[in-house]
Order: structure tokens, then sequence, then C-alpha cells
């Protein structure tokens, strides 16, 4: 596979990725939820109540991740493009266990919330919640590209997705530091942990989007399509979460 070094490369997908992605990013930093959650004017029991549901629900969604990004390694390295396999799967163990911590937000959470005299909450009953459309989809896409015929597109996934945590996910931290304080922000460790982690991810997604672009820049269209389903699918999630709470 070329070398991420070259010279190219970011101009490569500047060029062949991001203008597939671009209207799906917009459309989710632009969104009801993420322009609400982000706002200063948010109110804060409104806040807190859709932190406790975002935790929740995202543990179906978090806790497979491992797997499936293990899983289109596999594939990616049996269709003969080895460098991206083997790097998805070194990069899966990374993500090991992490819906746990979003167990464990809940019901700190939770127990913060019924704490101030609010409605009482149980945290079990959230965690055995159905998923939610968002999830579904969620869910199903990555099944679709690992199964499917593409399964290097899940680097698109990766990407945008990871790329979230630095981009929506400080933004959020700092408002719910703001709107809530920061004792709160101190019970989110799923997020606090993404932030840090996936500034390092992201970079790791690029360069193996630009290495594999260098070699198959016709790949451009199906990882970038896997992208937007990925932030679409996001975004319809985060929504769902807002919805359960109004």
């Amino acid at each position: 596979m070329a070398t991420a070094l070259d010279p190219n490369a970011r101009e490569r997908v500047a060029s062949l990725f991001e203008p597939l992605v671009t209207p799906a990013r917009t459309a989710f930093h632009t969104s009801e939820v993420i322009e609400l959650v982000t706002s200063p004017d948010c109110d804060p029991v409104l806040l807190d109540r859709y932190l406790i549901e975002y935790c929740a629900r995202g543990v179906r969604m978090t806790e497979p991740v491992e797997g499936w990004i293990r899983r289109a390694g596999e594939r990616t390295e049996a269709m003969g493009l080895t460098e991206l396999g083997q790097a998805l799967q070194r990069h899966a163990v990374q993500e090991s266990d992490h819906h746990l911590l979003m167990i464990d937000d809940t019901r700190r959470l939770v127990e913060l919330w019924n704490s101030l005299g609010r409605v009482p909450l149980n945290a079990d009953t959230l965690l055995a919640s159905p998923a939610s459309p968002g999830c579904v989809a969620y869910v199903e896409l990555h099944e679709r590209i690992i199964d499917g015929e593409t399964p290097y597109a899940q680097i698109g996934i990766e990407y945008e997705i990871e790329m979230l945590s630095v981009t929506a996910g400080v933004k959020l931290l700092a408002n719910v530091a703001q709107v809530c304080g920061d004792d709160r922000v101190e019970e989110l460790s799923f997020l606090n942990d993404h932030v840090e982690l996936d500034v390092g991810h992201t970079e790791f997604n690029r360069r193996q989007l630009e290495a594999i672009l260098a070699d198959h820049p016709e790949f451009a269209r199906v990882i970038g399509e896997a992208g937007t389903a990925a932030l679409h699918a996001y975004r319809q999630f985060m929504t769902d979460c807002l919805e359960a709470v109004r």
C-alpha cells in the first residue's frame, strides 16, 4: 500500500472524499439536537435528562464496536487489503469494553438526578430501553458494510464518528460545564474518555484513509457513502434521545 507520507495524500482526501461527506457533516452540526445541547440557553434539567438518555441508550451502539471493527478488518485483509485490514484489527482492541463506561455513567447520573428531588428514575429500566430508530440504523449499517462486498468502507464510518468526539463532543462537554456544572462533566467518563482518545484515533483514521485512497481512489465513493450513512444514523440516535425526554 502507498505510504501516507505521499505529499498528495491530504489533497486526495480533500478532493475525493470530503465533498461526499460534507453535506452530512453540515446536517449533523446544524441539527436541532446539536444546537440545543451545545447552547448555553439549554434548560439544565433537560440537558441533565438528555445526558442520562444518551448514556443509557448508547450502550447498545457501543458494546458491538470492538467486534465490528475487528470483523471489518478481518474481511478487509482477506480480500487482499492487508495494511488497512490489519490496522483496523489493531484499532479494534482499543474499543474494548467502552460500553461499560456508559453503563457506569448512566448509574451515576441517575443517582445524582434522584438526589436532586426530581421525578425518580431507574437506571436498570433505562438501560433496558428498546433500541431507538437511530440505533437500529447504526447497527444495520455496520452489519451491512461488514458482511457486504466493501468491508474496507468501515474506515469511513470510523473516521466520521470518531471525529465527532473532537468536534461536537468538545462543545457538548464545555456546555455541560457551563449549564450544569463541572461536577456533571466529571460523571461523563465515556464522553471525556473519547474526547481525549479520539484526537489520536481521528489522525490514525485519516492516515488509513489517505493510504487506501492513494492505491484505490475508486474506493472514495463507497467509503464516503458509509461515512455519510453513519452520520445520518448517529444524528437520528441523538434526536431519538432528545425526543424521549421532552
